[in-house]
């Protein structure tokens, strides 16, 4: 979507205040152990930018327990949430559906927990076992990405990093101003 600049406009001309987006990871080498090419067009911060140049907000999803992530990603994660300004950044941990290539090649590798067969991405918790960080510290890490996510000052920096972008917004009454947030030094 953002390569595409007639696409762009006629989104804002149809009124699109706000797209969902699923980014999944800002880290490459898991954006090609899934199979999303797509994502690797162009920089992704630069493509999220893009769209806020069309007035056109990104809500987006993003997933960690790829075969390539690691604790580290966490902090990936964080840190391109933040500097992409996207407040509604929906972070689930990796979940293997029955009847998807993912689940059976889990299957037969023994990486799943038999006893989390309905853990879905919207919980604490998984229901495989990651290839490079232990579980535990895999789901105490999401922890603590959300808490960081839900701070104060974070959501500020987060809004502030997106104004920077987003030029003439389709739905004035829906963005927040510069008024009113503290600052980074606050």
């Amino acid at each position: 979507m953002a390569q595409d600049g007639e696409l762009l406009r006629l989104f804002r001309a149809a009124n699109f205040a706000w797209v969902f987006v699923g980014i999944e990871s800002p880290d490459a080498d898991s954006l090609k152990e899934t199979g999303k090419s797509q994502n690797l067009r162009g920089g992704i911060l630069d493509s999220v930018r893009r769209i806020y140049g069309h007035g056109i907000d990104v809500l987006a999803g993003f997933i960690v327990g790829f075969d390539n992530d690691t604790l580290a990603t966490f902090e990936r994660q964080y840190r391109f949430i933040l500097d992409s300004g996207i407040q509604a950044a929906m972070v689930g941990l990796l979940t293997a559906l029955p009847r998807t290539p993912l689940y059976r090649r889990l299957q037969r590798e023994g990486r799943l927990i038999a006893q989390a067969q309905n853990t879905n991405n919207t919980r604490l918790g998984s229901n495989i076992v990651p290839k490079r960080m232990p579980y535990d510290a895999m789901v105490k890490s999401y922890q603590t990405l959300y808490q960081r996510l839900l701070e104060d000052r974070q959501i500020a920096e987060r809004i502030r990093n997106k104004l920077r972008h987003l030029r003439d917004p389709v739905r004035q009454s829906h963005t927040a101003s510069r008024r009113g947030l503290p600052s980074s030094a606050d």
